[in-house]
């Protein structure tokens, strides 16, 4: 009897201990180790305040990163490239280098200019972050390429929240064939060749927000009348 109970104990033991669950999208975007880093919330950069603006300014080679639910998204913005850094601005990056999402104010997502469902953009980051130079128009490889997220600031930022989730989403699946895990937790294979991943499948975003039509952004309005002489 005593032997059977302790053969209980140990089938408890073992039965109930579980590996370690693998979130890749976490391990991914995890909070960073550089004590330098700089970390937003959406709410926080919502719009292009004064105080966020010169928080930015004075953050010019500082790594930025903005916490979206429990993912740390690295980060550039546009708006250090324009007014903080005291060189000319040349304009976004080259058009068949970047994707462009925008969430517009009605809560619609466009991607590359078309309205499509949540749940899709996934699948359509990917065919675009991996098409390797297939077609001319877009990313040539995966080093290359950019991703633009903009929103309107009169959309819901739980919009932008699952817009971005989203896509991070896509970016964890296109690099999976990446990681060779030979049977082992593929978080683990990822601790051991992050750095390869990152180098030759980079994540570079720009988030930048602002008043939008339903693709584009608002025209400005109309000069005023002449004064009567």
């Amino acid at each position: 009897m005593k032997s059977l109970t302790s053969l209980i104990l140990v089938f408890l033991l073992f039965g109930c201990h579980q590996k370690e669950k693998c979130n890749l999208i976490q391990e991914l975007f995890c909070s960073p180790a550089d004590s330098k880093a700089l970390v937003f919330t959406l709410e926080q950069v919502w719009e292009e305040t004064d105080s966020i603006q010169n928080v930015m300014c004075a953050s010019l080679g500082k790594p930025l990163f903005i916490k979206v639910d429990k993912i740390y998204l690295p980060f550039n913005s546009e708006y250090q490239d324009r007014n903080c850094t005291g060189i000319p601005y040349c304009g976004p990056v080259r058009r068949k280098d970047r994707i462009d999402v925008l969430v517009n104010s009605n809560n619609q997502i466009l991607f590359e200019g078309e309205i499509v469902k949540l749940q899709d953009l996934d699948s359509l980051f990917q065919l675009l972050y991996l098409n390797r130079g297939e077609d001319s128009l877009w990313p040539s490889s995966p080093n290359k390429c950019w991703l633009q997220i903009r929103w309107d600031i009169n959309s819901s930022q739980s919009s932008v929240n699952a817009a971005i989730t989203e896509l991070m989403s896509g970016y964890a699946n296109a690099i999976v064939p990446v990681i060779s895990n030979n049977g082992n937790n593929i978080c683990d294979s990822l601790r051991a060749k992050k750095d390869y991943v990152f180098k030759g499948y980079p994540i570079r975003t720009i988030l930048s927000s602002g008043h939008y039509t339903l693709g584009g952004s608002v025209p400005p309005p109309p000069l005023p009348p002449p004064l009567p002489e």
